[in-house]
């Protein structure tokens, strides 16, 4: 959140830097959204795979990678948000694009449900991640949760709630200079 016209011109500096998220991975089904906002489509698995067969096709989402984005999302197609044309029953195709992947791996569970943490740059897709598993396994694959862990060097430990609005809220703000200190801007004092 950004208080003031000069921290609001900012966000890009901040949203531009790494993300790192946790998700959980039902391997059960697909949905139209690649979340619980869907309806789930169930996929019957005869053999489920096993930790290790996860784990290994988890490694090879390090590095560039190529990503195709879920139609429910806020891509521009033809001038129209994706999600827009899929709610009004015209889903986009949407094309793969290279994304960065630090790294990716399964912190907890088993089949059915995966729990992950993933450290990744902007335009990475977590519902993308679920759906493409699903479909590389043989099994279905929809996020249950997903949590922003961290941006750049803003981490999840440091946010604070805004419901209720804490009373001493300006003094747990970070001061734009010393927040884009931490992203390596120096701010313009013209701005």
């Amino acid at each position: 959140l950004a208080c003031g016209k000069t921290a609001t011109k900012s966000i890009p500096h901040f949203m531009g830097t790494d993300k790192r998220y946790r998700t959980q991975i039902d391997l059960r089904a697909f949905t139209a959204t690649d979340d619980t906002q869907a309806d789930p489509e169930s996929v019957v698995v005869s053999t489920p795979p096993s930790d290790t067969e996860i784990d290994t096709l988890l490694a090879s989402y390090q590095g560039t990678i190529m990503q195709t984005p879920p139609v429910f999302s806020a891509i521009r197609v033809n001038g129209k948000r994706a999600y827009a044309e899929a709610r009004a029953g015209r889903p986009p195709e949407l094309k793969a694009r290279p994304v960065q992947v630090h790294r990716i791996h399964r912190v907890d569970g088993s089949w059915p449900v995966v729990e992950l943490e993933i450290h990744c740059e902007k335009g990475f897709y977590v519902r993308s991640l679920a759906r493409e598993l699903g479909e590389r396994l043989g099994t279905g694959g929809h996020c249950l949760s997903i949590t922003r862990t961290a941006v750049g060097p803003f981490v999840l430990d440091e946010a604070v709630a805004l419901d209720p609005l804490p009373e001493d809220l300006g003094l747990k703000l970070i001061p734009l200079e010393a927040a884009l200190q931490r992203v390596g801007v120096k701010l313009d004092k013209a701005e």
